[in-house]
């Protein structure tokens, strides 16, 4: 079996009893794993006090400290005999559904009564079972949706031995045989536990099926069984909730839970275990159609492809995927072609020495050497290139390394998302009779999404106009909710259409770069600079401040006057004490030095203050440019190969 998916602790049961109420006493029937209780030496003075009790201590009340149930994960300091008790509930409790919280443990229950079955045969012997119970022991703290996966589940068990003991006195009868294994085993004197058990579980189906159960849902977090030989049942703690859609699906219109998997047409499927093992797995009665679904199923072939080559109805083959995917033995990818962009998945493993030695075996390279290639994005063209290491048939391994790093989530692949932002338009004078020459299904596709002037300003140009139609068709999905090959598959566009949108793509995305970027960043380094030179010219200013405050006292002073082009001529100041600053607007106002001292030094860390601004500006915009550069580089590239074949084979 490949690496299961990890159960969070939290989700895992704790035991697994069934209790019966006889005429003669409340038995605890049969519980996996047994309790352990707390071993204590006996004292004839000691007296023993439950953790519920109130105690007076003086004047004040307080409740006995209290203490955990849990115990190496297991249940702990419960005692068959209160068990048995507290869950041979009452009849008017029974057939329906029990949850009882006792410290930090949660035990869900389906009692069932069974005497009313025999309340008309008054002179017969009563029945040997009155009622049943069988209950899960599991974490408080575990979700909503765990809980009422157990409640199901229980319910299903209990209902299933309520049928058989209806037909042929099952529970009876297992009752004898486990209570004779009890005596036996006691008679022996065989107090060990594995002993014990393996001795009930030869002689008990009752006993292996719920010991199963219980191993099943605490190693996988599911478990699928036929109960008595005829009653199917299962149960799965990870629950994936699936949707399956024919169509496009607009976040507008469609709103789906967290964590649902959505499954298209599109999507591949890569089993997490062997086929032969999958099919071994399920019931005899499993239908033929899914063995066949089975073997062809491959990370290569989209559901669509899978069903035309089986000659299967698309919504029989959505129903195998979801039925796969909810069982946990398979997940939902992209075909890998050569254009698939993968990365290390934020969410691996990395430390799973297990999985390490497992790659390692299968594959004789080091798993953290060949997730160090996915670090950054790596196409599926660039990760099959030649190279060491991987001489004879190197492809396939290639391909087989990627799946199994899908296959255990330790990486993700890229898509291209595409968001249309029409906030910039040229005020230009643009003639409207070119509007004639479109259909009125596409004007009016196009004016739910972008403004009439912006239309006018796209058809101005003759290519794009050529392919207004196919761009009216795709701009319903530009939101950001849909990447590239979305977008392709409901549009029915071949690789030349896409190839002709993600030209005009990339015109559009120079254009914006050339005549709307660059511009703003020419104009904003210029202010910047400006701000440079006033930050300059105050700096200078304040030095020639401190010149003169230094020669005090001074009645004139003689001083050089720059007149323009390189020209100086002296002239003589008869107040040095007073100076006049531009305050803006053209206007000058006198002060005394001190007081100018003042207002440059807060005009100097205003224009620091702006000039920081300025910058963050700048660094904006560059930062646009370089992430659309980038972009250009993206498209391109897969422009370029997108003449080749798209799949892998091997």
């Amino acid at each position: 079996m490949e690496e299961p998916k990890t159960v969070p602790k939290a989700f895992l049961p704790l035991s697994l009893f069934i209790v019966v109420k006889t005429p003669k006493e409340d038995r605890m029937l049969y519980m996996y794993p047994p309790l352990e209780n707390e071993k204590k030496p006996n004292q004839r003075n000691q007296v023993m006090h439950s953790p519920y009790t109130i105690v007076e201590s003086g004047t004040t009340w307080h409740q006995h400290n209290y203490k955990t149930s849990i115990k190496d994960g297991k249940l702990f300091g419960f005692d068959d005999e209160i068990l048995a008790f507290l869950f041979t509930v009452l009849p008017k409790m029974c057939d329906q559904r029990m949850h009882i919280k006792i410290n930090d443990v949660r035990f869900i229950g389906y009692p069932v009564l069974l005497n009313s079955l025999n309340t008309e045969c008054e002179d017969e012997e009563l029945p040997d079972i009155l009622l049943y119970n069988v209950i899960f022991a599991i974490q408080a703290t575990a979700p909503k949706n765990v809980v009422d996966s157990y409640a199901n589940f229980v319910e299903k068990i209990s209902k299933g031995i309520k049928e058989d003991e209806l037909k042929s006195k099952y529970l009876s009868n297992q009752m004898e045989i486990i209570l004779q294994c009890q005596d036996v085993s006691k008679w022996q004197n065989q107090y060990v536990f594995e002993v014990t058990e393996e001795y009930i579980w030869q002689k008990s189906t009752l006993a292996f099926t719920l010991r199963n159960i219980f191993v099943d849902l605490t190693k996988h977090g599911c478990t699928s069984l036929r109960f008595n030989g005829w009653l199917d049942i299962g149960c799965q703690l990870l629950e994936s909730t699936t949707v399956t859609t024919r169509g496009p699906m607009f976040s507008l219109h469609t709103t789906l839970a967290q964590g649902t998997i959505l499954i298209k047409p599109y999507h591949a499927m890569i089993l997490l275990e062997k086929p032969h093992v999958a099919m071994a797995n399920m019931f005899p009665n499993a239908a033929g159609a899914l063995s066949h679904f089975l073997r062809v199923a491959s990370p290569l072939k989209n559901l669509q492809a899978i069903g035309e080559e089986l000659q299967m109805d698309l919504a029989l083959i959505f129903r195998f995927a979801e039925h796969l995917v909810y069982w946990g033995k398979a997940i939902m990818v992209y075909p890998i072609a050569q254009n698939n962009i993968y990365i290390v998945s934020r969410t691996a493993d990395l430390a799973n020495e297990h999985m390490q030695r497992r790659f390692a075996f299968q594959f004789r390279i080091n798993l953290a050497v060949m997730l160090s290639r996915f670090s950054f994005p790596l196409s599926v063209r660039d990760y099959l290139r030649p190279e060491d290491g991987f001489k004879d048939d190197g492809n396939r391994t290639k391909v087989a390394i990627l799946v199994w790093l899908l296959r255990h989530r330790l990486i993700v692949q890229l898509h291209t998302y595409v968001y249309l932002n029409v906030d910039w338009i040229p005020q230009e004078d643009l003639d409207e009779n070119v509007l004639n020459d479109l259909s009125q299904e596409t004007v009016s596709s196009l004016l739910n999404f972008i403004p009439r002037h912006a239309i006018l300003f796209i058809i101005k140009n003759k290519e794009c106009k050529i392919r207004i139609d196919t761009f009216a068709k795709i701009a319903p999905f530009l939101d950001g909710e849909h990447h590239l090959e979305d977008i392709m598959y409901y549009n029915g566009l071949t690789q030349t259409e896409k190839m002709e949108v993600e030209m005009s793509r990339i015109q559009a995305i120079e254009k914006f770069i050339n005549e709307r970027l660059k511009p703003d960043l020419r104009e904003q380094q210029e202010k910047h600079q400006r701000i440079l030179d006033d930050i300059c010219e105050y700096q200078l200013l304040l030095d020639s401040i401190s010149v003169v405050k230094s020669l005090r006292p001074l009645k004139k002073l003689k001083m050089k006057v720059n007149l323009g082009l390189g020209f100086f001529a002296q002239a003589t100041v008869n107040d040095p004490n007073h100076i006049f600053i531009d305050v803006g607007c053209g206007t000058y106002v006198e002060f005394t030095l001190d007081e100018a001292d003042v207002v440059i030094n807060e005009r100097l860390e205003l224009l620091k203050m702006l000039s920081k601004k300025q910058l963050a500006v700048i660094g904006s915009i560059k930062a646009h440019i370089s992430l659309l550069v980038y972009g250009l580089g993206r498209v391109m590239q897969m422009n370029d190969s997108s003449s080749q074949s798209g799949h892998v084979f091997y």
